[in-house]
């Protein structure tokens, strides 16, 4: 049964590591040092080898959470679109990704801690249980010990898969999405897709921290259960999100710690 958060405890992620520049702009270096954990491209949607090795060097340095965030191979689309890749191809497409990503972490002395699908895969595993699996045996088999996924809030096939396979797996919720009354996010391109506003972004994060409902796109009140909440950080405004949802969250007296161990 859903409960409210009553530890007070929320992760704060941000996805990382998407632009073409090959070092972080002040604005994501500013990131690095608010968000509790970072969903880092492999390289294949966006971004780029020397853009991912200046991101790990910088938060080595720093008290964040790494995570993986593989997607189909559509840079042109930037792994938005789903592209209908056969299941049996979608366990060697995502191994490849995470490997490389953990070569680099390796190089700058850290390690990548969970996976996070992105973009259409991120939702394909939502509702596609072959393709769920497909990345709980990555998450298995990967490294020494199982990777956590992080996942969508609302009762996904991929969280139903991951607690049968034995992954540990941790619910997302998203702070500059809209909802509909169904817990689940308004697919981009409709009306209210975007929230741009970050007081009401803050106020989102303090809420679903809290265990307490938010505003669907409809009006109604919908309670998104998660243990980590994510701002987008190809979001022109994203530092600023963060920012407020930073300080909401301090002001309530919840603290921002990683899910992942």
């Amino acid at each position: 049964m859903d409960t409210v958060n009553t530890s007070a405890t929320i992760d704060l992620n941000v996805d990382f590591g998407e632009s073409e520049r090959e070092s972080p702009s002040p604005d994501e270096l500013a990131i690095l040092g608010l968000a509790s954990s970072i969903n880092l491209s492999c390289g294949v949607h966006a971004g780029n080898i020397p853009l991912l090795r200046a991101i790990l060097r910088a938060a080595a340095l720093l008290p964040v959470a790494l995570g993986a965030h593989p997607s189909y191979d559509d840079r042109l689309n930037f792994g938005r679109r789903e592209t209908g890749l056969p299941a049996p191809a979608i366990e060697p497409l995502i191994t490849a990704q995470v490997l490389a990503l953990m070569t680099l972490a390796r190089e700058a002395g850290v390690r990548i801690r969970y996976i996070k699908a992105h973009g259409a895969l991120y939702h394909r595993t939502a509702h596609d249980a072959e393709a769920a699996s497909a990345l709980c045996r990555v998450a298995l088999g990967i490294d020494s010990r199982p990777l956590p996924l992080l996942g969508p809030a609302e009762g996904s096939e991929l969280e139903r898969v991951a607690k049968r396979a034995g992954v540990p797996f941790y619910r997302e919720g998203f702070l500059d999405r809209g909802y509909r009354a169904d817990g689940k996010i308004v697919p981009r391109g409709e009306e209210g897709a975007l929230i741009t506003d970050p007081t009401e972004t803050s106020a989102r994060a303090v809420a679903i921290a809290r265990g307490e409902p938010i505003a669907a796109v409809d009006g109604t009140r919908v309670k998104i259960v998660a243990d980590s909440i994510c701002i987008h950080g190809d979001s022109v405004a994203a530092l600023a999100h963060v920012q407020a949802a930073r300080e909401a969250l301090r002001s309530a007296g919840v603290n921002v710690l990683p899910f992942a161990p």
